[in-house]
């Protein structure tokens, strides 16, 4: 089945069809086409149920896979009253981006940081790029926001003290769009109040801040909610506080630092990944301290100018070894490395599968945006297994010689994994699409993203002229989607980075949408006929990345698109 003829399906959302037959059998992760035709069959629910109306039967699909429970399926939301906001999504989405997404799994939006709970296996923590920070205390089935009330819902990295687990961290921002933060802010409920902290170091004016990239809670001193030490890695260097984040001092010159991480056996050692700077006089590398912390020094640099990003990871299985992903100026992968103590040496890792052409076009890809999404992390109870990724994941059984592709039906643009300390069988991941979790090592990925109301959504939504439900909307990285009467989960009709949309007022069956850098589709919801619309736009045309469109209200055929010039069409 082509993608357009899985439109024309998709797009019934919007007008109201009978159900097709049920094909009831196990979905193939690896296989994207047999998913894509699962969509298809377990479009089921009966004419006039809140569900066929509005496209994808979840609870169909549900039915479908091992190990489902009514408990995952959400209800769907009131009509908002007047004078009243309420939210209607999406919470988890169905994204149209066929192999870049996580069909038929759900999807969500952006996941830069997350956490596990110290001693409950239940208790998860997501940080968002949008959203702000949720808790799970059902090992992600279902979800609860913390932070919508709080200074900013960017979150770039979270901490849960190991001796206290009711002591959370969340910093604010995110490297991998350079978002402003607006301090850490701090939990003694475990999530259910918070305070801001920091906001004299980590704010460099009334309009200016910076963001966190990365959090230790030092081992040594945790516990307490006025004496622990917490360092942090940011743009402006690493910043230290002794008394539980109320106060903070920087300890090391003003430079770029995109992660940090503390020794696993003695806590007095810490690490953190100094980012090359094109032009600046102090190199990258791998610094270090003895003394948690207050002070540091460089134990292994890089020639300058030849990386540029780093991710760090450790191990209790080989303590003493520091592993290093890094990225190059030009966004490239720029190399996997391990830095022992005991020698003070910096070893290259073959890293076989990362460095070697795609096996499949745009397929098995490490990817050329190495500053917008890297990660890395090693098995706590075997050093040989290490995970990292770019725009595809991999994963290594021996030290890091070899590379083989992971998650291959998971949503690209991977920006963090953890292993359970506690079971280094459950992985905890996040990309652009939301966050995943394997129970196996690896073999397998579950979305725990039914509930998360996370999306990254660009301007130019567009509302259905009859459904006050009813919107047409572009995602970040997650295509553009159609939801109608109130349904949690969206369904995904284009894929992409969804821009901006426009609905026809007198005919809503006409919708036309658009990706990144203005390219834009006129479609036909009932038929999913579709034709281009950028015939006369000089391809030269400057544009921005997501470029405006708009259709004139009173006459629905004209539309006005801009560039560095405006165009009409009639």
């Amino acid at each position: 089945m082509t993608n357009r003829m899985l439109l024309a399906v998709l797009c019934a959302a919007f007008m109201p069809q009978l159900a097709v037959a049920q094909q009831k059998e196990v979905i193939r992760e690896s296989d994207p086409e047999e998913r894509r035709q699962a969509l298809v069959s377990l479009w089921d629910a009966p004419p006039g149920s809140l569900e066929a109306r509005t496209g994808m039967s979840y609870a169909l699909w549900l039915s479908a896979q091992p190990g489902a429970s009514s408990a995952m399926l959400r209800d769907g939301v009131p009509v908002p009253t007047p004078g009243r906001w309420t939210s209607i999504g999406p919470r988890g989405l169905y994204m149209d981006n066929g192999f870049f997404g996580s069909l038929p799994q759900l999807d969500a939006g952006r996941v830069p940081t997350l956490a596990f709970h110290p001693t409950d296996r239940n208790v998860l923590y997501v940080g968002t790029s949008a959203g702000g920070l949720w808790k799970s205390t059902n090992e992600g089935a279902s979800w609860m926001p913390l932070t919508d009330n709080q200074c900013s819902l960017v979150i770039g990295a979270v901490a849960v003290d190991p001796v206290n687990p009711e002591i959370v961290y969340a910093a604010t921002g995110e490297q991998n769009e350079s978002t402003q933060g607006c301090g850490v802010l701090r939990s003694t409920d475990g999530g259910a109040s918070w305070t801001t902290l920091g906001q004299n170091v980590f704010t460099t004016s009334p309009t200016q801040s910076f963001a966190v990239y990365g959090m230790v809670i030092d081992r040594a001193s945790a516990g307490t909610s006025n004496a622990t030490t917490v360092m942090a890695a940011t743009l402006r260097g690493i910043m230290r506080s002794t008394n539980s984040g109320q106060t903070w001092t920087v300890v090391t010159p003003a430079l770029t630092f995109s992660d940090i991480a503390q020794h696993p056996t003695d806590p007095n050692i810490i690490y953190a990944a100094r980012v090359g700077v094109s032009g600046s006089a102090t190199p990258p590398g791998l610094w270090r301290s003895s003394d948690r912390g207050a002070t540091w020094s460089t134990a292994t640099n890089f020639t300058a100018d030849s990386v540029g990003r780093m991710e760090i990871a450790v191990s209790r299985a080989q303590p003493g070894s520091v592993w290093i992903v890094a990225g190059r100026l030009d966004r490239r992968f720029g190399g996997l490395y391990r830095y022992d103590e005991s020698s003070g040496t910096r070893t290259t890792l073959d890293a076989t599968g990362l460095t070697a052409a795609p096996a499949v076009s745009g397929r098995n890809n490490f990817g050329e945006q190495s500053e917008y999404n890297l990660m890395i992390a090693v098995d706590p109870a075997n050093a040989n297994v290490i995970y990292t990724g770019g725009v595809r994941a991999y994963r290594s059984r021996n030290g890091g010689q070899t590379f083989t592709e992971m998650a291959p039906s998971i949503h690209v643009d991977w920006h963090v994994v953890l292993v359970d300390p506690n079971d280094s069988r459950r992985v905890l991941t996040g990309n652009d699409g939301g966050a995943f979790l394997s129970r196996d090592g690896g073999d397998s990925f579950e979305s725990l993203n039914a509930g998360l109301a996370t999306s990254l959504h660009y301007p130019g939504l567009s509302v259905h002229p009859t459904d006050p439900t009813g919107v047409l909307t572009g995602l970040q990285d997650n295509g553009t989607l159609i939801a109608r009467n109130g349904l949690l989960q969206w369904n995904g009709v284009y894929g992409g980075d969804g821009a901006f949309t426009a609905i026809n007022p007198d005919n809503p069956d006409i919708v036309y949408v658009s990706s990144q850098n203005g390219n834009m589709l006129r479609l036909q919801v009932s038929t999913g006929l579709e034709r281009t619309i950028t015939s006369g736009i000089d391809a030269s045309e400057r544009r921005a990345f997501i470029a405006p469109f708009v259709i004139d209200p009173q006459r629905s055929t004209r539309l006005y698109f801009g560039g560095s010039r405006v165009f009409r069409t009639s």
